[in-house]
């Protein structure tokens, strides 16, 4: 006589299985439409972000420190950072960050002829020396939505890294060793008064 226990039991698997699969696709379709919510949601905030953005003017010519915008989670998952071209006033062509920035040591050190730069302070905190030639400027970035503009032909240096501190930088060129000035005095001789 021929044994169907074996059949009965690939059987209450696969129903098992389908059940299974049922059941992600019921999670996955959950998922889908509070996604869909969010999105919704996000469009309502992405008006209201627009009429938000604030823009801080610095001494140093052309350089600002802007709000990044923020949508807060209402239901206190944390909150998201968006930056859009309507946040900053140039195409982002690179995204580079600093991070693990030793105590005492400065990056920067340089000035660009024709790249554009924001840099924000993800996480941590960290000063930003601006020099156009004629003034200097010392700014403090410290808040993840808040972003600093810097223009052509300002000499930037970097320092007083905090622990952890991680810095973003968003630039309107992909890296061109030829668009850096290096040398200060180089710089101070580029610069119109």
């Amino acid at each position: 006589m021929f044994d169907y226990s074996g059949i009965l039991v690939y059987l209450k698997i696969t129903k098992l299985l389908f059940c299974i699969y049922d059941l992600r696709n019921l999670i996955l379709l959950v998922y889908f439409v509070r996604i869909m919510n969010f999105l919704n949601i996000q469009a309502i905030d992405k008006i209201r972000i627009r009429e938000e953005i604030k823009i801080m003017k610095l001494n140093i010519v052309n350089s600002k420190i802007i709000d990044i915008p923020k949508i807060v989670d209402a239901k206190g998952r944390g909150n998201m950072g968006v930056i859009e071209k309507e946040v900053i006033p140039f195409n982002i062509n690179r995204v580079y960050y600093l991070y693990d920035v030793p105590s005492g040591e400065t990056r920067g050190g340089h000035a660009h002829k024709d790249q554009l730069e924001l840099l924000i302070a993800l996480s941590g905190s960290f000063e930003v020396i601006l020099d156009d030639g004629i003034k200097k400027e010392k700014v403090m970035l410290n808040n993840p939505n808040k972003g600093l503009i810097i223009p052509t032909m300002t000499w930037r240096e970097l320092e007083n890294f905090s622990s952890g501190a991680v810095c973003l930088v968003i630039a309107s060129d992909v890296y061109i060793e030829e668009d850096y000035i290096r040398d200060y005095r180089t710089f101070e001789l580029s610069v119109v008064r």
